[in-house]
């Protein structure tokens, strides 16, 4: 619900051909994905690091989960950044 408040939010500042909409709109979704990731810390984490080893395994190469410590950490601001990327992409569509 968050999430997708950011794009509308992003999507209707566009279409009324207010620049600063993505900006506001990838700010919007980009702090939604931070909220949801403090909100479910831990549980996030342990779902990603068991996806993660699992396919690991399924792919013939078995990892420790303290190896996955540092994709972890970049998961977020990865998704960060694709909102970012979303939204201009939105801009410049619309534009």
């Amino acid at each position: 619900l968050l999430i997708g408040g950011g794009f509308i939010a992003a999507a209707v500042l566009i279409f009324l051909n207010d620049v600063r909409g993505v900006w506001v709109g990838a700010g919007a979704t980009a702090f939604s994905f931070l909220s949801i990731w403090v909100a479910r810390g831990r549980e996030l984490d342990g779902w990603l690091r068991l996806e993660l080893m699992a396919q690991a395994e399924a792919a013939g190469r078995p990892v420790e989960p303290e190896a996955l410590d540092g994709v972890l950490v970049l998961v977020i601001p990865l998704l960060v950044v694709v909102s970012l990327l979303i939204a201009g992409g939105l801009y410049l569509v619309w534009r």
